[in-house]
């Protein structure tokens, strides 16, 4: 039998802290002010609350794993085995000891899926870029700014000349208060990026060559979300011009000397 423990700290910012029964085992409903999770937990591993005082909220979750607790089928030896006494079969022994190393396994990365949950939930993913080129910058923009969002390419308007915004038809039009992070970075177009409901970026009022992607409880789309910001423009090695991430340090290359 395989008998594990171990208790996650529950961050005061959580909201909503559910543990739900369902036929494969339980559901764990986490909801904080930068998003919300639901996270299935399966048999043999388990979730219970922290045990508190009355009229208190408990602020901690313990997930335990019990492989054997709940019963399993056990293998009957054959009577020419030995008959004076139950003698386990050696694949049922193998099978047993395949299973709680599997067990093992999965409680670590269960135990780490639930701990990230709560803290990116509680305080959100943050992945800070920078910008380096003459008269490149990014910018917040919404819907009314960008009508056709990122499908519909906006020319960049021309030094001492007011921003157009065209005109389109209803098809193409996009919902008004949308957020889009819109780049300026060398070409005749602007690039722009559609910020799902919740994400945010905020952008430095220098210039606006640094700015810091914000989104919810998944670590892993917000930070696909700023790999794919830096790969439209990325670093080259002569000048350094290009967007990178904050403390990212580039390879430079020296260019060709006359001579």
């Amino acid at each position: 039998m395989l008998s594990l423990r171990k208790e996650l700290q529950v961050p005061d910012s959580i909201t909503t802290l559910k543990i739900n029964r369902t036929d494969e085992g339980q559901c764990l409903v986490v909801k904080g002010p930068w998003g919300s999770a639901d996270l299935a937990i399966q048999h043999p591993m388990m979730l219970e609350r922290g045990r508190g005082f009355k009229r208190t909220r408990a602020r901690s979750v313990s997930l335990q794993s019990n492989e054997g607790a709940r019963g399993h089928q056990s293998f009957a030896s054959p009577a020419e085995l030995d008959p004076l006494g139950k003698v386990q079969l050696a694949t049922a022994y193998m099978d047993g000891h395949a299973r709680i190393r599997r067990t093992k396994q999965m409680f670590g990365a269960l135990f780490a899926l639930v701990e990230d949950s709560l803290k990116y939930c509680a305080m959100g993913s943050h992945f800070g870029l920078f910008i380096k080129g003459l008269g490149w910058r990014a910018s917040v923009r919404t819907g009314k700014e960008v009508p056709g969002g990122d499908e519909v390419p906006m020319p960049v308007e021309k030094p001492g000349r007011p921003r157009v915004v065209p005109h389109l038809p209803p098809g193409l039009k996009v919902a008004e208060d949308d957020q889009f992070l819109e780049l300026k970075i060398g070409n005749s177009h602007y690039t722009h990026f559609r910020l799902k409901k919740g994400w945010r970026v905020t952008v430095d009022d220098y210039k606006g060559q640094g700015f810091v992607v914000s989104g919810g409880f998944d670590k892993a789309s917000v930070g696909q979300f700023a790999a794919r910001i830096r790969q439209t423009r990325t670093t080259e090695p002569y000048k350094g011009k290009g967007i990178r991430f904050v403390g990212e340090s580039t390879l430079r290359k020296e260019g060709k000397k006359t001579q």
